[in-house]
């Protein structure tokens, strides 16, 4: 009957347990690699005990993994003051439609089948080895690229090292110096650039911090500038501007 506050993570494969509720957990079943915040993790895998969100019952058949959080958790409790358990990840959220609107503070977890008819701009999803989301997007001199969508990084986003690099000499991206990040596989330090242009669909952001890193990855400081809507069982990703005039081009 305990409540525990989880991240809603579209970056993670797997939903994690953080370890001080593994004495819920029973014994390990096996070992898993998991991608986890721009990095992979071991994890030891446990049956998934019962338990919910909200009115929705979390799947019992299948296993879930358990790991040290405390860098995540560290980070979550500097900037709301509150301390996370876990990770729901995409093994749980591929079913639904998930929807978060940053302005109003509200995330939705909508049955499959709702009407689609105001959620904006619709964009086609790939999935990544686990299920993680992908978009395609044009980074500067027309460079095209695939970004993981994750709802777990709580940065702007990422840019795999050789690609980088590729723009740095090309002079569209500008070094601004070494950051430390939490993930869910530990803290990691790595350069920060920011990027001339990235543009997806009609949507076009200009001076985008982020992080070198082993992926093309957008956070939520992409993400907050819109209601974002994903619609994994058709596969679709909407992007809405939430109120007010509508433009098309941001510069950070």
């Amino acid at each position: 009957g305990a409540e525990y506050p989880f991240i809603v993570d579209t970056g993670s494969t797997v939903t994690v347990y953080d370890e001080t509720l593994r004495p819920r957990l029973g014994q390990p079943v096996t070992t898993h690699i998991a991608g986890m915040g721009a990095g992979k993790a071991r994890l030891q895998m446990f049956r998934a005990p019962e338990a919910r969100l909200g009115k929705l019952e979390l799947p019992t058949g299948g296993l879930v993994g358990c790991a040290d959080l405390s860098a995540v958790r560290d980070v979550v409790r500097s900037l709301s003051g509150q301390e996370v358990y876990g990770i729901l990840g995409m093994d749980f959220l591929k079913d639904y439609v998930l929807q978060i609107d940053f302005e109003e503070k509200r995330l939705a977890i909508i049955e499959p089948g709702a009407s689609p008819r105001r959620w904006g701009q619709g964009f086609p999803i790939e999935y990544a080895s686990g299920g993680i989301p992908v978009l395609a997007a044009t980074l500067s001199n027309d460079v095209q690229a695939r970004f993981l969508v994750d709802t777990g990084d709580a940065g702007t986003g990422d840019i795999e090292a050789e690609l980088f690099e590729r723009l740095r000499a090309q002079g569209s991206l500008v070094v601004t110096g070494l950051v430390q990040c939490a993930t869910g596989s530990g803290y990691r330090e790595t350069p920060e650039g920011r990027l001339d242009r990235l543009t997806l669909g009609p949507y076009r952001h200009e001076g985008l911090k982020l992080f070198q890193s082993h992926w093309n990855g957008l956070g939520l400081g992409y993400l907050s500038h819109y209601i974002v809507t994903f619609d994994f069982p058709n596969g679709i990703l909407y992007l809405k501007r939430p109120s007010g005039p509508s433009p098309t081009s941001y510069r950070s």
